[in-house]
């Protein structure tokens, strides 16, 4: 399992990871003393990676892009592009 990227500073998630030997996580230490989540440590890469708020962003998202394909098929991609450039 990968790891996502630090959703306050960014950083890579495979940079906090700390395997034992034989290649299982032991735990995740946040390193970036800049950031909200410094010097914690989580044991589990499904804790870490669990964003529930963002994932129900990204899914509203898309539905959006979708519900604009539609009107864009409905309209007319002409009429739709004049539309945009309108309210820009």
């Amino acid at each position: 399992m990968s790891l996502k990227a630090c959703p306050f500073c960014g950083m890579d998630g495979e940079d906090m990871a700390w395997y034992f030997e034989y290649g299982v996580l032991e735990f995740i230490e946040h390193p970036n003393t800049d950031c909200p989540l410094s010097d914690e440590k989580f044991f589990c890469a499904d804790t870490w990676n669990d964003r529930p708020i963002e994932d129900r962003l990204r899914a509203e998202i898309e539905k959006w892009k979708s519900w604009g394909e539609h009107v864009k098929n409905y309209m007319g991609k002409t009429e739709f592009d004049k539309m945009q450039t309108e309210t820009s």
